[in-house]
């Protein structure tokens, strides 16, 4: 079951998809729905700023700014958690030498952590969901851009590739797999019907029943052929493990998980 949902907060109104997407799922799953919202660096530029007391009098209107900032953005927040009767708090993280470890610790105590398409994310710029995956081992579910569906996923796809990755986001997905009405498991470039065909043995004996598609990619990248797929089911959610491949292959052939992240145009549940 779910029963904290974190949402990393966008000052700006491009993030309400993501909050809005967010609040859903927690109303649908009674879970409760954290925002988290990071406040910038207000280290100054030494090529604009100069001497002591201006320095000193950039970090003062800075704190002021984004105190009001982050008022305006956590009363957002809250009325859109309204709006959809979702339980909510919403927090905020001040940028210092701890910034990072207190994000890794909003995510580590969450059963899911929802971010937007677009970077950052609502996260920091140099924080990337490689590095959010790889800190916390939470699943994130990513929110396209422009996403405006109203209801929580009813229509799962599952990228299978026999991979610890994959079997993790399953795992991880069981709650939105239990209350779907369709699922499909989408093997590609798979030679072996066998492990597929478990696959669907095991989800129905935690009362998950699917179908399976074996596809093969004939040219096309894995990511795209995911892609295409997904929309031929109709699905409005993509469940896959996330960085199943060495960096170096990902570098030489290009990663499966970019592209997914990239380009999707349905929110992705993805686990490492």
């Amino acid at each position: 079951m779910l029963k904290d949902i974190v949402v990393f907060v966008d000052p700006s109104g491009k993030g309400d998809e993501w909050l809005r997407f967010a609040a859903t799922v927690a109303a649908r799953y009674k879970a409760r729905l954290v925002g988290v919202y990071v406040v910038g660096d207000p280290s100054p530029s030494h090529g604009h700023v100069r001497g002591q007391g201006a320095i000193q009098n950039m970090i003062v209107s800075f704190v002021i700014r984004e105190q009001r900032k982050a008022t305006s953005t956590g009363n957002r927040f809250m009325e859109i958690a309204s709006q959809y009767n979702a339980k909510a708090r919403f927090c905020v993280v001040w940028s210092d030498a701890d910034t990072n470890r207190r994000i890794v610790q909003h995510s580590l105590l969450a059963d899911i952590v929802v971010v937007g398409q677009r970077r950052p994310h609502g996260l920091p710029e140099h924080w990337s969901l490689e590095s959010l995956l790889a800190a916390s081992g939470c699943p994130i579910l990513l929110v396209p851009a422009g996403w405006k569906e109203p209801v929580a996923p009813q229509r799962l796809a599952i990228a299978w590739n026999a991979s610890k990755e994959a079997r993790r986001a399953i795992v991880d997905a069981m709650p939105f797999l239990l209350r779907a009405h369709c699922v499909t498991v989408l093997a590609v470039d798979q030679e072996d019907d066998l492990p597929g065909i478990e696959l669907l043995q095991h989800l129905a004996r935690h009362g998950v029943r699917a179908n399976i598609r074996h596809v093969d990619s004939i040219g096309t990248s894995i990511g795209d052929t995911i892609l295409s797929e997904a929309s031929n089911v109709h699905a409005d959610l993509i469940v896959m493990g996330a960085y199943s491949h060495t960096k170096s292959r990902r570098l030489m052939f290009g990663g499966v998980t970019q592209t997914i992240a990239k380009n999707a145009s349905i929110p992705i549940l993805m686990s490492r």
